[in-house]
């Protein structure tokens, strides 16, 4: 488990440049994630985003992957934006999914820092899915406690954190190459 742990932030930090480009066109967006960031309202539109990062599932034969890319609007006049990337596992019934491998990652417009959360330090839970053709509805809640590039284990009381916690709901369109951990790698 820890080398997966290890791997899927890994790959989740090779991603925050791309995610923190200037957005050139509107996206198209599948859904919202709202809630607060560190006790403040925030709002992101689930997009698909051109390219080797998108807003996707896939099938697995014991599971769903699940892949949210959240956009905030654009931030200012540097065009840059907020990111937010919630991947996981559905297994099992699809009406009351058991979650799997949770990963919440933050990426704030203009800095190098990501702030990610895994295993025990996200509470997600999927209150609806359903799969229809080449698509999937899903919306669940989730709590993160975000540490600096990730923490491995629970995330200590005294350790530098931003919180997360909201609610996600989205059409996501199938990729069928989608392999997990549900980000790209370097």
């Amino acid at each position: 488990m820890t080398r997966f742990l290890t791997g899927a932030a890994v790959a989740v930090m090779a991603t925050a440049p791309a995610l923190g480009q200037e957005v050139a066109s509107p996206l198209e967006t599948g859904g919202t994630i709202s809630g607060t960031l560190d006790l403040e309202p925030a709002v992101w539109s689930v997009a698909s985003v051109d390219g080797e990062l998108a807003s996707s599932w896939a099938p697995t034969s014991t599971a769903r992957l699940v892949r949210l890319v959240g956009i905030a609007r654009q931030s200012g006049e540097s065009g840059l934006t907020d990111s937010l990337i919630i991947t996981f596992r559905a297994a099992g019934n699809p009406a009351e999914p058991d979650v799997q491998d949770p990963l919440v990652a933050y990426f704030p417009a203009g800095s190098d820092r990501t702030w990610m959360a895994e295993g025990e330090n996200v509470d997600l839970s999927v209150e609806a899915l359903e799969v229809s053709g080449e698509s999937m509805a899903v919306a669940g809640s989730f709590v993160a406690l975000m540490t600096p590039g990730g923490t491995e284990g629970l995330v200590e009381e005294d350790a530098d954190l931003v919180t997360v916690d909201g609610n996600f709901q989205a059409t996501l369109g199938l990729d069928a190459e989608m392999s997990f951990p549900a980000v790209p790698a370097e």
